[in-house]
């Protein structure tokens, strides 16, 4: 049985692109940085990362972050949206 994400992870990819859906990027973005700014962290964990977008803007602010996602087709795209990124090995035994 197929979770739904593998088969529409190429779709997923295509429509969003970088600035990412409505709701991330008009509703959730400003307030979820506002609270890493405020903070002051220096890493943070994106579970369920996808293609990586959020964790390329945390890296924005100079967080250092870790994404992890069960769909191999979401972590090569942020992979490769990211090279100078190192993979963590985890992250691809993540199911």
């Amino acid at each position: 049985m197929s979770d739904g994400w593998s088969e529409s992870a190429a779709a997923w990819i295509a429509e969003l692109g970088e600035a990412g859906d409505f709701g991330r990027s008009a509703v959730l973005d400003a307030p979820m940085l506002a609270r890493l700014r405020e903070r002051g962290f220096r890493q943070a964990l994106d579970i369920g990362c996808g293609e990586g977008r959020f964790c390329r803007r945390i890296q924005d602010l100079g967080v250092e972050t870790i994404g992890i996602d069960p769909t191999d087709a979401q972590l090569r795209q942020a992979r490769a949206r990211d090279p100078g990124a190192s993979p963590s090995p985890a992250a691809s035994r993540v199911r």
